[in-house]
């Protein structure tokens, strides 16, 4: 009799149901940054990362932050924020390489670079802003040409020359002179003569 309570005590003890485990108290962060209590929230160590602890559970979610396009060329991280900023504010890059504020703008080998956030668009990859360049226009002429090519050094659109007392000749766009003589009328007599500084012979 002795010998089945000591078989029956053994198979009960075998087949004994373990004791409940207790949750845990508190969630491991990702990487084991750190301990988060139940019912709180913390950040990842780069702030890019919130995750929050279930209470009750101790069942821990995360959500990772996106960051957008930087606008500038000059970017920092800081420890501890999760996105780049920008300590010199907004910027554009001109193919040279320089950098160019938002709004402002620098010449360079003979374009006008300007840097225009308010059209930028994002692609997506890491290339920041680009500066906007267009030519220069060329330098104006000297001076007014004829159509021979001689220029008069100094003349510009809208200037006239009186180059004989029958011939005016004005400088129109595009630094050309363009030239009218004075029509005559045939004098009435044989002893016409034209005086000195005029333009059509007259009769005594």
């Amino acid at each position: 009799m002795a010998l089945v309570v000591v078989i029956a005590a053994a198979a009960l003890q075998a087949h004994a149901i373990p004791p409940p485990t207790t949750p845990p108290q508190v969630c491991v962060m990702p990487n084991g940054e750190g301990n988060i209590e139940q019912g709180k929230s913390g950040k990842s160590s780069d702030g890019c990362m919130t995750c929050n602890c279930e209470e009750g559970t101790a069942h821990m979610t995360c959500v990772s932050g996106a960051c957008p396009p930087t606008p500038c060329h000059d970017s920092v991280k800081t420890p501890g924020v999760c996105c780049e900023t920008c300590p010199n504010g907004p910027n554009c890059k001109t193919p040279g390489g320089a950098l160019v504020s938002d709004g402002q703008s620098v010449t360079e080998n003979n374009m006008n670079c300007m840097c225009s956030l308010q059209f930028w668009m994002p692609t997506g990859g890491s290339e920041g802003p680009q500066a906007m360049c267009i030519p220069l226009p060329p330098p104006p002429p000297s001076g007014c040409a004829f159509t021979n090519g001689t220029v008069v050094a100094g003349t510009k659109p809208g200037d006239d020359l009186q180059l004989d007392p029958c011939t005016t000749c004005i400088c129109v766009d595009g630094y050309v002179f363009h030239c009218f003589s004075q029509p005559c009328p045939a004098p009435e007599c044989s002893d016409y003569f034209t005086p000195q500084g005029q333009c059509c012979p007259q009769c005594p």
